[in-house]
């Protein structure tokens, strides 16, 4: 649930805080024992944090909020419905050790704006293939999560040239792939479910969401049928 998933992420943020004090000696330190320990290096370990950059991409009509982390090989990492690149927690920072992290909000959710258009995942596949462009990045590997599992697919089918390795978690490939009771709370969604989560932390991560509009949108999203067998 969504309240876990911010939990994790609090859970990843650690405090590290250390104090060391070194008691003086009453005796007197020879001059040479002085410089000695003057000229030894501190062999404590700093934890690097990897860098990030965050920007807006001018893609198909949107102002896509995007997160580049650390470097290397680049992975493109889709988040679920509802959510935001928070939404992976430590995960995200864990993955920027060794990897170009490229993170996203999709159309209407998280820091980017919505716009005139419905959610489909054919349409948000292209949405990525323009934030890659964009950023000059050739190829990628995509790891997709939920509704970012169905973007992901979506791009490999689109853009095969973008895609270089695909991870999907927790998607169905056909509509009738969802076990009844999804399904039922899919024709659910709608401006009664997202003024619940007018009082929920995500309301305060992302203060500009219209969440009786995104749950409208990702309801008749998931309720349409599709088949990508």
């Amino acid at each position: 649930c969504t309240a876990r998933r911010l939990r994790d992420l609090e859970s990843g943020i650690e405090e590290k805080m250390a104090v060391t004090q070194r008691t003086r000696k009453s005796t007197k330190v020879s001059r040479r024992d002085h410089k000695t320990s003057r000229a030894r290096p501190n062999r404590a370990r700093r934890s690097v944090q990897p860098k990030v950059k965050s920007g807006y991409a001018p893609v198909n009509g949107l102002n896509m909020y995007y997160e580049i982390h650390g470097t290397g090989e680049p992975l493109l990492l889709l988040h679920g419905g509802v959510g935001g690149i928070e939404m992976f927690g430590p995960n995200l920072a864990a993955l920027a050790k060794q990897r170009q992290v490229i993170a996203v909000d999709f159309q209407g959710h998280g820091h980017t704006a919505d716009i005139d258009r419905p959610l489909r995942n054919e349409w948000m596949a292209d949405d990525m293939a323009a934030l890659l462009k964009y950023l000059g990045i050739d190829k990628a590997d995509v790891v997709g999560n939920s509704l970012g599992g169905g973007i992901a697919l979506q791009l490999a089918i689109r853009h095969p040239e973008l895609v270089r390795k695909l991870v999907l978690v927790s998607i169905v490939f056909r509509q009738d792939g969802w076990y009844p009771e999804v399904q039922a709370a899919f024709a659910q969604m709608g401006p009664q479910a997202g003024e619940g989560m007018k009082y929920s932390p995500l309301a305060q991560l992302y203060p500009d969401v219209d969440w009786g509009v995104l749950f409208t949108k990702i309801g008749k999203l998931e309720s349409s049928e599709y088949d990508w067998s």
